[in-house]
């Protein structure tokens, strides 16, 4: 028996619907996401009671930094709304139901005394840990790094001993000014009867910058994220990092953000996010966006 006008128009109405299922015809292919784009994670009701009762009170984490790109990177606005740590503590309080609040202060001492005092939640770093920051600090290693110097291209310095003797530029009250560099001087300058390295104290990173550029400093130690980010900006093409050779005492270091060892319920709340956020591959999204994904960690421990 012959079909019917209408049975046969049935027929090929559900054959397009097949092929238009099946990807084929004529549908619009679906637009590859932007891998800059960190997906809005969804808050987590079991992490936010985990949270002390001022922050659920209040809503927000209070985060104080200064300007250190790529991790906090001050906009034309003055405020810092763009890095790492913007990427990063968005997520932390989307999953933990917060708003994150940024501060700028003047430099790192300044910014760990108003978290040891409670003024400010935390500063998600990257920051070095040492003994005297344990001893108000809870240190929440959440990525590795090690140290570079910033150095004008036109210059000779090949290795960490090139510098003996020569200006370095840290900033106040890092681990760079407290630890790294003179430890560098001790072993790669002193001991080998060379002179030692002098520092030459910053608050921030853009003067540190600019005293490189200008020839006050022979160079820069920074993190080896921070040091390829900024030789990468317009008007740093004269600037190149030196990477310290094997020889080099410069290990690679673990960096945490800092919570008041008063706040036991914060920093308990802070690792248990980055894991969820580490499960959902939100913390490799952010670590990817900035480049630095080989120095991500893959657990978040106290140092």
């Amino acid at each position: 028996m012959s079909s019917t006008p209408r049975a046969v128009a049935a027929v090929v109405a559900l054959a397009a619907l097949a092929v238009a299922a099946c990807g084929g015809g004529t549908s619009a292919a679906q637009p590859t996401p932007n891998p800059n784009v960190i997906p809005t994670v969804k808050a987590i009701a079991s992490l936010h009671a985990m949270l002390p009762a001022s922050n659920k009170s209040s809503g927000v984490l209070i985060f104080d930094t200064v300007p250190n790109p790529p991790w906090a990177i001050v906009g034309a606005d003055g405020n810092v709304d763009t890095g790492v740590d913007i990427d990063l503590g968005t997520s932390l309080t989307q999953v933990l139901g917060l708003k994150l609040q940024t501060v700028l202060v003047g430099d790192a001492s300044t910014l760990l005394a108003g978290i040891s005092a409670g003024r400010y939640d935390t500063f998600l770093g990257p920051l070095g840990i040492t003994a005297a920051r344990k001893a108000t600090l809870f240190e929440l290693i959440w990525v590795h790094n090690t140290f570079y110097f910033e150095v004008a291209k036109s210059s000779t310095f090949q290795t960490v001993g090139d510098l003996c003797g020569k200006n370095v530029a840290v900033l106040t009250g890092t681990i760079g000014q407290t630890t790294i560099v003179p430890g560098a001087s001790k072993t790669d300058c002193v001991a080998n009867n060379k002179p030692a390295i002098n520092l030459v104290s910053f608050a921030t990173d853009p003067e540190a910058q600019l005293a490189v550029k200008a020839g006050r400093a022979d160079a820069y130690a920074l993190s080896d994220a921070s040091c390829v980010y900024s030789t990468r900006q317009p008007g740093a093409s004269d600037l190149r990092c030196l990477v310290p050779a094997a020889g080099d005492n410069i290990a690679v270091n673990q960096a945490a953000m800092a919570v008041s060892n008063q706040n036991q319920a914060l920093v308990n709340a802070l690792q248990a996010a980055l894991m969820e956020l580490y499960k959902q591959g939100i913390y490799q999204k952010i670590m990817a966006k900035w480049g630095i994904t080989s120095d991500g960690v893959t657990e978040f421990v106290l140092g």
